[in-house]
């Protein structure tokens, strides 16, 4: 399963029109304007797209549009002044054709496009980068990263206001890691890599903000029966983590500064929660629903205002299923005004609908610590009898120990009568030998004497 997988994306240009770039099976790659508030009908871009595409505003405003044909081959469109400019193909070279994911960013006057190419058992994961550079021809692919994701995060970019890139993906090896890839925009090339957060389970979804050489990240992990919303941080070698919120069906998340104020946003059971910090993470404030679900349809697209040189994942809301665009931007001076001018100390008031969700997410941490105990008994009675095995284990090796000694002494006792025999026998052979000589000699003897004695009378 791949998370964070962006079917929208919308972009406020300088004229002041907006346009929102979607997919759809049945459709394909389509966009449409914002007029008076309601989406225009659907102008078609490609019927043969598949469905990762990526967009992205330049310098000059222009929108890029990147998306895989059915052929294989990646497409790259360039729409400015409500058309198309340009359009040109790009030759992948590979010997099968696979739906890939597209990222890019622009780095000076380069263009970098990343996609991912996985092996055929859907094992490992390769992230490759061409580069076209000054508007010219595309590079030749390398190699950026190769991970081995067991459940695939879809990776994402994210560019700080120093035009450097964070590289974010997933990756397994005995544990659920977060793997972060820094691409230094003075150096135009990728530096260090690093692992941000290791968990037993599974990360869904990630977003990161950079502000002050900080690095503040929001993750959702996937655990058994629900997921929880974590915070990250990160400077130089300083790591900490704090879990925010425990939820059900918890889906995409938002991390962003506004007005020195940190916030964070997440999705669960199609409702908008968020939290902010004063002190830029160490203290978050109780989670609340800000938008509640019921009639509207909460998705996240990616949006990107020509006002701000920032792209946010954001959440978009239809009204009634009739689609109306949600201005986040309008949203987060409103929310964070309430929170400058004390709103949530105002209103300490718990609703039996949030006293409720902090129940179940009581009941939820109690499970697991439940959980926890469990396995820990169970590990402490395991240890026990592996205990007590290896003192039988140990008694019984003395014991053999102490017979192969006295086998082994048996033996050499044995060998030495053994020898002894061998050599007596010997002694004896000889003096047998040596009697019957004499005993020979002595009749012979015997026998001339009679001979004498018998001719003499």
């Amino acid at each position: 399963m791949q998370c964070g997988i962006y079917e929208k994306y919308i972009f406020k240009v300088k004229n002041g029109d907006v346009v929102k770039f979607s997919y759809k099976n049945e459709l394909g790659l389509y966009y449409q304007k914002l007029c008076n508030n309601e989406w225009s009908k659907k102008i078609m871009i490609s019927r043969i797209a598949f469905k990762g595409f990526y967009a992205m505003q330049d310098y000059n405003n222009d929108v890029y549009l990147f998306y895989q044909n059915i052929y294989g081959n990646i497409v790259v469109m360039k729409f400015g002044n409500g058309e198309f400019k340009s359009k040109e193909t790009i030759n992948i070279c590979s010997n099968t054709i696979m739906p890939i994911n597209i990222r890019a960013f622009f780095c000076n006057n380069d263009i970098h496009l990343i996609y991912n190419v996985n092996d055929e058992k859907n094992i490992s994961e390769t992230l490759v980068e061409i580069v076209k550079l000054n508007n010219r021809e595309w590079s030749r692919p390398h190699v950026v990263l190769r991970s081995t994701p067991a459940f695939s995060m879809m990776f994402k970019i994210v560019q700080d206001c120093d035009s450097n890139i964070f590289l974010i993906d997933s990756d397994f090896d005995k544990k659920h890691r977060i793997i972060v890839k820094y691409f230094n925009a003075r150096y135009n090339n990728w530096a260090y890599q690093s692992i941000i957060y290791e968990s037993q389970f599974p990360c869904l979804d990630c977003d990161l903000t950079v502000d002050r050489d900080e690095q503040h990240y929001i993750c959702i992990i996937k655990e058994h029966k629900k997921s929880k919303v974590v915070y990250l941080y990160k400077k130089d070698n300083i790591k900490r983590d704090t879990i925010v919120f425990y939820g059900k069906n918890v889906s995409s998340c938002l991390i962003k500064f506004y007005n020195n104020i940190l916030w964070i946003f997440w999705i669960s059971d199609n409702e908008l929660y968020g939290s902010f910090s004063f002190d830029r993470g160490i203290k978050f404030s109780m989670p609340k629903i800000y938008i509640y679900g019921k009639d509207n349809l909460l998705e996240t697209v990616l949006y990107k205002s020509y006002e701000d040189n920032t792209y946010i994942s954001v959440p978009y809301r239809y009204y009634a299923g009739i689609r109306k665009v949600f201005f986040f931007k309008d949203f987060l001076k409103k929310v964070t005004l309430n929170a400058n001018s004390g709103f949530i100390e105002k209103n300490k008031v718990i609703t039996a609908e949030n006293f409720k969700k902090l129940y179940d997410s009581f009941e939820y941490e109690k499970e697991e610590l439940n959980n926890v105990k469990y396995r820990l008994k169970n590990e402490i009675e395991t240890n026990k009898m592996l205990e007590e095995k290896y003192t039988v284990l140990r008694d019984e090796i003395a014991y053999l120990k102490n017979k192969l000694k006295s086998v082994t002494e048996e033996k050499l006792e044995l060998e030495g009568k053994i020898n002894k025999i061998g050599v007596e026998g010997d002694l004896n052979k000889n003096t047998t030998i040596n009697n019957k000589f004499i005993e020979k000699s002595t009749l012979k003897k015997n026998k001339k004497d009679s001979k004498k004695w018998f001719w003499k009378d």
